[in-house]
């Protein structure tokens, strides 16, 4: 089956890098929007990453022509909808299948009405509906559960999620693992529970539920262990969207009791007192205390005119420079996995936790 992807985001090239998508697919061809990434540039471009010998496209036709169906995914660079709407439009022109991410789903809202021909990768039914009773009871699980959170969204979760498991894999455990991300299914990775942020649930049930839901896979797949990845954000960020209300990460830390945990930063040069208090936060708020911190090169802004997140890479040497090398790592586990061998240093951290 030939593939094609728009647009071609961090998320996307954290697929090709840490799991088996590329090998999944006869072919792929990355799109991205003109005026964003330039015809021909590596997928490096995206993520600021070790280059990958794989190019990105601006030409939609003729990477739809050479491909079977389209995959395609929100992305906060692509600011008007119409933009995807013209993408699935010349997609049914030339009959092509579609996959969605519910998340795009979500933002399209009535703009776009699902085909029969269509498909979306993360779809789940409901676990629970409004009128169940659940069972008031909080079940331990009965293996190590290892979290990746973030301070918000966009600070590289994800790519944290695919590594984890693919070292505990290759480690020889057997890993079950909820991803925080839309993609995570073609990553081989379950989709995060529904039952945790769905509307028919008040937050009570939906711990319990999620609480259940994780216990009962548990008990079905009996893996070694269990990573969670995260939604949203610990903290809110923005002083105008209010997305979520950090409901998501309370949900998860009522229900389940954190065995490790990698919690990812914006890039930014923190000091102690940053550290002290997310520790804070993160102890008396939500009942864990952080393995590791991990600062991503993803820089975070507010605009207040458009009242919208910017989200930026910074290139490798200006971060090292401007942002890492100033950072007390040492007194609290900060480390990157932007960097050669913080990877490694990661593993043996989240590992000698779990001992």
């Amino acid at each position: 089956m030939k593939l094609a992807v728009f647009p071609v985001t961090k998320d996307i090239a954290a697929l090709v890098r840490h799991s088996d998508f590329l090998q999944k697919y006869k072919s792929i061809h990355f799109i991205s929007p003109p005026g964003l990434i330039k015809e021909g540039s590596d997928l490096s471009e995206v993520d600021f990453g070790v280059p990958t010998g794989i190019m990105i496209t601006n030409d939609l036709p003729a990477a739809l022509a050479d491909s079977d169906s389209i995959l395609l995914s929100y992305s906060e660079h692509v600011i008007d909808p119409i933009v995807y709407l013209n993408v699935t439009e010349l997609a049914r022109e030339k009959k092509k299948s579609i996959l969605f991410t519910s998340e795009l789903l979500e933002y399209l809202g009535e703009k776009y009405e699902l085909q029969e021909t269509d498909a979306i990768i993360d779809s789940q039914p409901e676990q629970f509906g409004d009128e169940d009773k659940l069972d008031e009871h909080l079940y331990r699980i009965p293996v190590p559960v290892v979290a990746v959170a973030g301070i918000g969204f966009n600070c590289d979760k994800f790519s944290i999620q695919m590594k984890l498991n693919s070292y505990f894999k290759t480690e020889g455990y057997k890993v079950l693992c909820f991803g925080s991300n839309a993609l995570s299914p073609l990553a081989g990775i379950n989709s995060f529970p529904k039952c945790a942020i769905s509307s028919n649930l008040g937050i009570k049930q939906r711990i319990l539920a999620f609480n259940h839901h994780v216990y009962d896979t548990a008990l079905k797949e009996n893996p070694d262990l269990i990573i969670i990845g995260v939604p949203g954000g610990i903290m809110e960020c923005n002083p105008r969207l209010f997305e979520f209300w950090e409901e998501i990460p309370l949900i998860v830390f009522s229900a389940l009791e954190v065995d490790a945990s990698v919690i990812s930063l914006y890039s930014y040069p923190y000091s102690n007192n940053f550290f002290e208090e997310i520790m804070k936060t993160c102890r008396y708020k939500y009942g864990f205390l952080p393995t590791v911190y991990n600062i991503c090169n993803m820089d975070y802004d507010f605009s207040t005119e458009s009242e919208r997140n910017i989200f930026s890479r910074i290139p490798r040497d200006a971060f090292m420079k401007k942002i890492f090398s100033k950072i007390e790592k040492n007194k609290f586990n900060v480390l990157s996995t932007e960097l050669v061998g913080n990877d490694e240093m990661m593993f043996r951290k989240i590992l000698a936790e779990l001992e």
